[in-house]
């Protein structure tokens, strides 16, 4: 493989081939050709990836300073074979002089620096900082509650029968919610006319469609009974308005899909054009509601951004992908210009490092295009520049953070030309691993159910490259369990929570056949986690919780949460029934009543405040507690403590930010359970997938979005 520093490269690299390693190269390829630190930007997605970069360049270095035989590797591996061992040790030294300029870290700390150096001209509040979720998700529902408040009763009933069609299935500030929640961000990165883009066909007047109506009724039909049949339910479709049954079946549905056989029968010409017109419609009256609705969508959604970002003017707090979005627009707006980011971030970037890239959100890679594109398009005689990345688009089926497979698949349509590497080969995973991914992934066509879904799985095979190992030689496992038979009569939750089980008992019988191997249980779910945790600590088996779940898992926690929402809700009968039947009992009474305990609470976090308050009633709650409960406890000890410079006068927000929040509870435990997307880069003796069952693909969207395929504009 080209190790040549300046050569534009993409590497399509699967798991555990060494795509950190490649990275590795080229950064200390380009120290190695004499590029300063603060010239190169390497960027992934976490802090934990972004420090193990980092650490790994110390690394070989240090390495290759201190020994000739790991010199000449080095040199070799980064294409630079006259470098020796005393020129790196000047590259350590130099690397370890400019650690405050080294630009390695995640993408969103570089789009902060950038936000920091342009608050101005991006318009961001004075003073702002980037938020928690819980408070984000405070502020929209604020933001929502506002809208509700201060439109007229006619605008707001006019606007909501238009977002759901007149059939509301929630509450009104749920459902707004929920758009909210899955397409804020689209209207964010689109205009108006994007939302405007679905026109119907003109339809038809009553008269109109009655004459045609009676014309199609009245074809002689005499001689093809089976049509004639047909020809007359689809009339008392049309007449009853089902479009959408007219469209897909009878002799309406063959001649949509463009076929003049119906039962083995011609279907007349004549007949044909007077049901074309009766198709433009129905087609009319099924796409007017959507076109309706996605109008009425863009309509909310700017009310409601108005709001929004007027709180948030505020408050100051900000979502990472709201100063992203800030950066987005200013370049469009040409205000941010090429030089003045340079000088402003004390230096230009010339070489621009990109790993984990199929996780790109749309966003991000606007921000990093025209840097892209510079560097990809400058002379390179004049100032050597170059472009690096790698990625997996099979990791990219989650969509984690936004990313975007098309993204990276348009790289050489927006940069130009590239080199493009392929790294197969896993350093990771024994050779019984690898043949059965691609016993499995190879043939994903023939698991397919349906010829919509078939066509998909046959897409992917064409683009699946049979995966290799260096590791032929290590012996390795693998093994389908089946769980246990689920009962028709058992509901959801019995039969996950009875899988759960069947797999925590696997795993404690792997833990006492290898007990000192680490096991990784790789979740689809934060549900499932915190379940298998509880399963596994109940019957012996010491398990890490990485990743984080809310701390509302425990039923302390959730007794202190009882105690604040009585607070703020003095009426709450069903926290006033969970704490009655609580070991708190006895330290208030039940005779004292709702209204002069929820005083007394009041009174009492107003006097101390909220870190204060949970740990003296955790303190009181502790005796009747395991060591899980405990570990809870204190930890909520802690976000009470920490909540406290923004507290409010309603407890109940405070209730809501620890059940929005997530909180690890890690341990040395060779058994760690976490999401897979947490588990990316980790290495375990033994790996555990608990969910193989559960659908790849969730629920389908409320809206599709139609993208260019070489803009990627909606």
């Amino acid at each position: 493989m080209n190790q040549e520093p300046f050569v534009n490269r993409v590497i399509r690299a699967s798991a555990g081939s060494g795509k950190t390693h490649q990275l590795t190269n080229r950064y200390i390829g380009l120290l190695a050709a004499g590029t300063s630190p603060e010239a190169i930007l390497a960027t992934t997605f976490t802090r934990k990836a972004a420090g193990e970069i980092l650490d790994r360049v110390l690394e070989r270095l240090a390495k290759a300073a201190g020994n000739v035989g790991e010199a000449k590797q080095l040199a070799k591996q980064i294409g630079s074979v006259k470098t020796t061992k005393t020129d790196f040790v000047l590259l350590l030294r130099q690397l370890l002089q400019s650690l405050h300029r080294v630009r390695i870290g995640t993408l969103d700390s570089f789009y902060i620096t950038v936000a920091g150096t342009f608050s101005l001209e991006l318009g961001l509040p004075a003073g702002w900082t980037v938020c928690e979720e819980a408070d984000d998700a405070r502020l929209r529902q604020e933001a929502v509650e506002l809208l509700l408040e201060d439109e007229s009763s006619e605008i707001l009933i006019s606007l909501y029968e238009r977002l759901t069609h007149g059939e509301a299935k929630r509450g009104v500030q749920s459902e707004l919610l929920e758009i909210v929640d899955n397409l804020y961000e689209i209207y964010q990165e689109t205009e108006a006319v994007a939302w405007e883009r679905i026109v119907a066909p003109r339809r038809l007047s009553a008269s109109d469609l009655g004459d045609l109506l009676r014309r199609i009724a009245g074809f002689d039909l005499a001689e093809l009974k089976q049509i004639q049949k047909a020809r007359d339910a689809d009339i008392d479709r049309a007449n009853s308005e089902n479009w959408e049954g007219l469209l897909t079946t009878g002799i309406c549905g063959k001649v949509v899909a463009g076929e003049s056989v119906f039962n083995r029968k011609q279907i007349p010409e004549t007949l044909v054009d007077l049901y074309s017109g009766l198709i433009k419609h129905a087609a009319s009256r099924l796409i007017q509601p959507i076109a309706d609705q996605t109008k009425a969508t863009y309509e909310f959604l700017d009310r409601f951004h108005k709001r929004l970002w007027t709180l948030k003017q505020e408050t100051g707090e900000l979502r990472f992908g709201e100063v992203t979005q800030a950066i987005v627009d200013a370049l469009k707006r040409e205000q941010i210009k090429a030089k003045s980011l340079a000088f402003r971030l004390d230096g230009g970037i010339e070489h621009l490092l990109l790993d984990e890239f199929q996780d790109t959100s749309l966003p991000q890679w606007r921000v990093l295009q025209p840097i892209a594109q510079r560097i990809t398009r400058a002379i390179k005689k004049d100032s050597p520049k170059s472009f690096f990345c790698v990625g997996d688009i099979k990791q990219a089926i989650y969509g984690w953070r936004g990313g975007m497979v098309e993204i990276f698949n348009s790289l050489a349509t927006s940069l130009g030309d590239l080199q493009e590497d392929h790294l197969d080969d896993s350093r990771r995973s024994a050779q019984p691993i690898i043949d059965s991914i691609n016993m499995v992934f190879g043939k994903l066509d023939q698991f397919a159910q349906d010829p919509k879904s078939q066509s998909g799985l046959i897409a992917w095979g064409k683009r699946f490259e049979l995966h290799t190992t260096v590791k032929k030689d290590v012996p390795g496992y693998v093994c389908l369990h089946t769980g246990p038979r689920q009962h028709e009569d058992q509901g959801v939750n019995e039969q996950r929570g009875d899988h759960c089980v069947f797999v925590a008992v696997k795993i404690q019988e792997m833990t006492k056949q290898s007990p000192r191997r680490t096991i990784g249980v790789l979740c689809r779910k934060n549900d499932t986690i915190a379940r298998l945790i509880y399963e596994l600590r109940r019957i012996g088996v010491e398990a890490s919780e990485e990743g984080g779940n809310p701390l509302t898992d425990s039923p302390a926690v959730e007794l202190v949460l009882s105690l604040l929402t009585l607070a703020d809700h003095p009426g709450h009968s069903v926290a006033w029934f969970h704490l009655a039947n609580s070991p708190l009992n006895e330290h208030f009474g039940v005779d004292a009543g709702r209204e002069r305990v929820s005083k007394r609470l009041r009174r009492e976090l107003l006097a101390v405040g909220y870190g204060q308050f949970v740990r003296s009633w955790a303190v009181h709650i502790a005796p009747q507690c395991d060591l899980r409960d405990l570990n809870r406890l204190q930890q909520l000890v802690e976000i009470a403590y920490a909540f406290d410079p923004r507290s409010t006068l309603r407890p109940n927000d405070f209730v809501a930010w620890v059940r929005e929040k997530r909180v690890p509870d890690p341990s040395a435990a060779n058994v760690r359970v976490m999401t897979i997307h947490a588990a990316k880069g980790l290495q375990f003796d033994i790996v555990v997938l608990p969910e193989l069952d559960a659908r790849l693909s969730g629920r389908l969207p409320s809206f599709v979005v139609d993208r260019d395929p070489q803009s990627l504009e909606v």
